[in-house]
């Protein structure tokens, strides 16, 4: 039986998971219902999406709830974790003990019985002395065979060569790198199981690079050791307010369709922010001692600074505003697991003034004497950068002397001098360039920074505060990964210029060198 509809369609909506056969007596008719049915799914449709998009929202605004307690935990807890680990070196986990993956050459070596099989050389005969014809053309035929052979043979061994050379110029370079990478490290425990100066304020500073930390803080410490009392001097760079996390919770308002955050009161963050400063003080000198196997160290003076700007002048200002000078004995025999960072540090006669907010400055229990001293030769490392695949991943002393060496190109002349300062882990100037010249020359500082992930803009208000103590007119900060918009903004008004790792390359290919940055 012949349906009265002539005009038939069937139309479906895959976010629904719906179709509909839609029928009419005329064309015009049909579009009108397939029209129709279309607005009712495509506001069912919308629906679902504000239905999806508020539960996103929700999820969203649970995690970065989850976020910002686990943030704020791991503050208040740094000194508490940290107390339940000894932090001993292990050097063996240090060294590279990588081999280099021998040569391999997958092509097959010519074969001479390939040859005699395509000159189609016969083997000898009987024949051969009845019939010399017979004889001389196999020699004719053998000798051509062997020619082809000598040939290929050449192009075989030639090729094989120069992968070889190529192979050994990269092994010569790794096995470069790994000597100097790991005769570093075994110079430094050497050197502090000796008694060395020099080593022992390295292996310190290695201690507290691998301590935990926070990922929102950049160590930033430099350290001295004093062999008569046996006391260990560091200055510690600590974090400022904007450093810390503030967010305690997030909700999503639908009214607004955002999702909204509250944080800690402002008498809940300096309590915060007292917490912590305290917390890394304690935290630093448990660090410091516990790694201590041969017992070098009898006195730790930790003194934390610092950098702000003065509400009243609007200058720049470095202040040290703890100070704490104890013994092993004392320390050792607290139960930092337990006790008020706060309490625990006025117990041990540290100094401060008032809230650690107002950056009040103390008088330091003791401090470094500056000289030039810092200065050493600088290593050429520059000259085989090329066969270094990775410079993001080379030792950091390395890396140091390789950026030294980059602005001794960048400055060369007769006048400009560039010096390279001793290498301490410890984020300090890493290079001094004296350009002598009136009008555009003066003390230029440089820092290095080997990392795969962005720098804290902590990392340029350190900086700035160094270019400040040093009477610097320019600093560098030089860094195989990226900036984030914090130091960007930071760095816009001063003499300081970011060179980020695609600049780095930039400079390096300027100066006639080609070098490679991955994260890989």
């Amino acid at each position: 039986m012949a349906t009265k509809y002539q005009f038939v369609k069937t139309i479906s909506n895959s976010r629904l998971s719906q179709s509909k056969t839609i029928k009419a007596l005329t064309q015009y008719e049909l579009d009108r219902k397939v029209d129709e049915q279309r607005k009712k799914w495509k506001s069912q449709v919308n629906k679902l999406n504000e239905r999806d998009k508020v539960e996103n929202e929700l999820l969203r605004a649970e995690r970065l709830i989850k976020q910002a307690q686990q943030s704020i935990e791991v503050f208040q807890n740094m000194l508490k974790t940290s107390a339940r680990v000894h932090h001993y070196i292990d050097f063996d986990s240090i060294l590279i003990s990588d081999e280099y993956p021998p040569f391999i050459f997958k092509e097959a070596t010519p074969n001479i019985n390939d040859f005699y099989l395509k000159h189609n050389v016969p083997s000898p005969s009987y024949w051969e002395d009845l019939l010399l014809f017979i004889k001389s053309s196999r020699l004719k035929k053998e000798s051509a065979a062997k020619l082809d052979y000598d040939k290929e043979y050449g192009i075989y061994q030639e090729k094989k060569q120069q992968l070889y050379n190529q192979y050994m110029e990269k092994k010569i370079a790794f096995d470069s790198n790994k000597s100097s990478y790991n005769n570093l490290y075994e110079n430094i425990r050497e050197g502090y199981l000796n008694g060395n100066i020099d080593s022992i304020c390295d292996y310190f500073s290695l201690a507290l690079e691998h301590a935990p930390l926070p990922k929102e803080l950049a160590l930033n410490i430099e350290v001295n050791y004093l062999p008569v009392s046996q006391t260990l001097i560091v200055d510690y760079t600590l974090p400022n307010q904007d450093d810390l996390p503030r967010a305690v919770s997030y909700t999503y308002v639908k009214t607004r369709k955002e999702i909204t955050v509250k944080k800690m009161t402002q008498k809940e963050f300096d309590a915060f922010y007292d917490s912590v400063i305290y917390q890394l003080t304690l935290k630093t000198i448990h660090e410091l001692l516990s790694s201590d196997s041969s017992e070098v160290l009898q006195t730790v003076v930790f003194n934390g600074y610092v950098h702000g700007t003065s509400l009243a002048t609007g200058n720049d200002f470095t202040s040290c505003i703890v100070t704490l000078n104890v013994g092993r004995e004392d320390f050792l025999k607290l139960n930092l697991e337990k006790v008020d960072p706060k309490e625990c540090f006025r117990s041990l006669k540290g100094l401060s003034i008032g809230a650690l907010k107002n950056l009040s400055p103390v008088k330091p229990y003791m401090q470094f004497s500056k000289n030039e001293n810092r200065f050493v030769e600088s290593r050429n490392i520059i000259a085989e950068v090329e066969n270094i695949p990775n410079i993001s991943k080379m030792p950091w002393d390395d890396f140091e002397h390789l950026v030294g060496g980059l602005f001794e190109r960048m400055f060369y002349s007769d006048n400009n001098e560039v010096k390279i300062t001793k290498a301490s882990r410890d984020g300090g100037i890493d290079a001094i360039v004296f350009d002598p010249d009136p009008i555009r020359g003066g003390k230029f500082v440089v820092q290095a920074k080997r990392y795969n992930a962005v720098v804290q803009p902590s990392a340029v208000r350190d900086l700035y505060g160094t270019m400040i103590d040093e009477g610097a007119t320019k600093g560098f900060l030089v860094t195989t990964s990226y900036y984030g918009e914090d130091s960007y903004r930071f760095a816009n008004d001063k003499p300081i210029t970011l060179i980020d790792g695609s600049y780095l390359v930039h400079l390096f290919q300027e100066n006639g060198y080609s070098v490679k940055i991955s994260s890989e």
